[in-house]
C-alpha cells in the first residue's frame, strides 16, 4: 500500500516536471542602448501568435522590458516595475510580465564596512545586512509571461 503511494507520488512529480520542460523557454542577454528580442509562438484565442520579450539596456539607467504580441506592445516597463508586474491585454485575454532578479553574492563585506554601517547608527544585524548588499550583484532576470494567470512562457535575461 504504502509503495504504491510513492509510486504514485513519484509519477505526480515526473508528469509535473515534463509539463514544466514542455514550456517554451527562451534567453537573451541585452545590449547597452540596442533593443534586443527573445521570440515565441503562443497559441490561445484559437490561434497562434508571435509573442517577444524585448528589452532595451542603457548604462546607468533602468532597463526597459516589452511585450509584444503579433509587432504590437501589450505590456512594458522599466525593471523595478517588472518585479512586480506589468500587464497588458490581447483581445479579451489578460496578459502579465514579472521579471524577478537573480541575486549572487560576491565575497563577504569587509568587518570595517560593517563597523562603518554601525558608525552611523545601525544595528549590528542591520549593518551586516546593509554591508552584504554591497557584494550582491543581480546577475539576471527570470521573466514569466502569463495569458489568463497562466505561465505560458519563460524568458531569462542574463546581464
Amino acid at each position: 500500500m504504502v509503495r504504491s503511494i510513492v509510486m504514485l507520488a513519484l509519477i505526480g512529480v515526473a508528469g509535473a516536471a515534463s509539463a514544466f520542460d514542455s514550456m517554451p523557454s527562451a534567453s537573451l542577454k541585452p545590449v547597452p542602448n540596442r533593443e534586443v528580442c527573445a521570440k515565441e509562438k503562443l497559441e490561445f484565442d484559437g490561434a497562434k501568435h508571435h509573442v517577444a520579450l524585448c528589452v532595451k539596456s542603457a548604462m546607468f539607467q533602468h532597463d526597459r522590458y516589452t511585450l509584444k504580441i503579433d509587432d504590437r506592445d501589450v505590456a512594458s516597463g522599466i525593471d523595478d516595475e517588472t518585479t512586480q508586474g506589468v500587464t497588458g491585454q490581447s483581445g479579451e485575454r489578460a496578459i502579465r510580465l514579472v521579471c524577478e532578479p537573480v541575486l549572487e553574492k560576491h565575497g563577504e563585506p569587509s568587518p570595517g564596512l560593517i563597523e562603518a554601517f554601525v558608525s552611523k547608527g545601525m544595528s549590528e544585524e542591520q549593518a551586516r545586512k546593509s554591508a552584504e548588499l554591497t557584494t550582491t550583484v543581480e546577475a539576471a532576470r527570470n521573466c514569466a509571461v502569463s495569458v489568463n494567470d497562466a505561465v505560458r512562457w519563460n524568458v531569462r535575461v542574463e546581464f
